[in-house]
């Protein structure tokens, strides 16, 4: 689906750690083969995900139209999200897309880490320019600076897109509407998250909030640096020294999420 070249709305940048050094050391075309249709179908998987799990929604058809407004462009690693909020929209309409990108920033995170393509990304607010697979946009930028400097596979929100958000939300969880209070209460977890050059206090998504994609339960047996490890070394993939600390934190942030929401990791 196209969108107006110059837009506002939500960016959502990822990165998948250790792709390049599975790019360089893989042997086998066929596990090529299928990590590269793997990320090639991410977007098929997380729309057929929102649409079986949908039913629960207010008007689920609205909601699936808002899951279909995502514009995604994907090539090598690297999957970039945009979410436009047309001028024309009801306050209503801007949060379900708010909840929208959310949830398939959720479920993409979940999705991966399930198949052994943990991600790391951040959520951005503001314009952008998009036409086919071309893109610009100060928005953009941000989301992939701050994905690019962190040193754990999780989601971001940027603050400033954390404002935006919050300041259109909240009125709606203050009036006890059930998607808005989720987001707020569930979806965003506050957590000193390792950056490239310092430690920084951000909203993180929380993906195990989502249940498990792809029906391997196997993928959550473990504690914590059990289940990290057989993610990031599944297809092959060796750990250097940075990719080693990446999955200590990685690690580190599961147990944090476990402890703040108990049976997270069972549930899965």
């Amino acid at each position: 689906m196209g969108i107006e070249m110059k837009s506002s709305g939500v960016v959502a940048f990822f990165d998948i750690l250790g792709y390049k050094a599975f790019l360089k050391h893989s042997q086998s075309d066929e596990v090529a083969t299928l990590v590269v249709k793997t990320i090639a179908n991410a977007e098929d998987a997380v729309l057929s995900y929102i649409e079986k799990t949908s039913d629960g929604e207010e008007d689920a058809k609205g909601f699936m139209g808002h899951a279909r407004s995502v514009v995604w462009v994907v090539f090598s690693d690297t999957l970039l999200l945009l979410c436009p909020f047309e001028t024309s929209m009801s306050q209503v309409d801007v949060v379900r897309r708010w909840h929208v990108m959310i949830l398939a920033a959720q479920i993409l995170s979940k999705y991966m880490f399930e198949v052994g393509l943990p991600l790391r990304g951040c959520i951005s607010y503001g314009h952008f320019i998009h036409e086919r697979n071309c893109f610009a946009g100060k928005t953009i930028l941000e989301a992939y600076e701050f994905a690019e400097s962190l040193q754990v596979a999780a989601t971001v929100i940027h603050p400033t897109a954390f404002d935006e958000l919050r300041r259109t939300v909240e009125p709606f969880a203050l009036k006890q509407d059930l998607t808005a209070k989720l987001i707020l209460m569930a979806s965003l977890v506050r957590y000193e998250v390792k950056m490239a050059s310092a430690v920084q206090q951000l909203h993180t998504l929380n993906f195990l909030a989502v249940k498990g994609m792809t029906g391997v339960p196997s993928a959550w047996v473990g504690d914590c640096n059990e289940i990290v490890m057989r993610s990031f070394t599944q297809h092959n993939k060796t750990l250097g020294e940075k990719e080693q600390a990446k999955a200590e934190n990685t690690a580190a942030y599961l147990r944090f999420l476990e402890n703040k929401f108990p049976g997270s990791l069972s549930e899965t």
